[in-house]
């Protein structure tokens, strides 16, 4: 879990930057955003803490950046990521712990599944 939270694309949506975890995967794909300064175009680019994330000066005004903003306003911030929503950067400031990712996942089910074909 902590890797798939740790994903360049997931951590995009999670700053806020886009409305949802699909659009933020297309804002990566596209060239929009960067990592301390340098364009990075892979979704499933594993963030190391200390890293700051940021979106291309040209893609700070686009209309999907904005209604990300607004949608992620309701969301609280995540204990392992810094938001400057005033400058659009974020930072990973640590590996994330299974306790402070907010997803509800039953992981014993997923590992039972797949060593059936094991």
């Amino acid at each position: 879990m902590s890797l798939l939270e740790r994903r360049l694309d997931n951590v995009v949506y999670r700053l806020g930057f886009s409305p949802t975890l699909l659009s933020a995967r297309q804002l990566v794909g596209q060239g929009h955003i960067l990592v301390n300064g340098r364009k990075v175009d892979r979704p499933s680019y594993a963030l190391r803490p200390g890293e700051v994330v940021s979106l291309r000066e040209k893609s700070k005004k686009m209309l999907l950046v904005e209604e990300g903003l607004a949608r992620s306003r309701a969301r609280p911030v995540l204990p392992y990521l810094e938001v400057g929503r005033e400058n659009l950067k974020g930072a990973l400031t640590s590996v994330p712990e299974r306790a402070q990712i907010p997803l509800e996942i039953n992981e014993g089910l997923i590992m039972e599944h797949y060593t059936r074909y094991i």
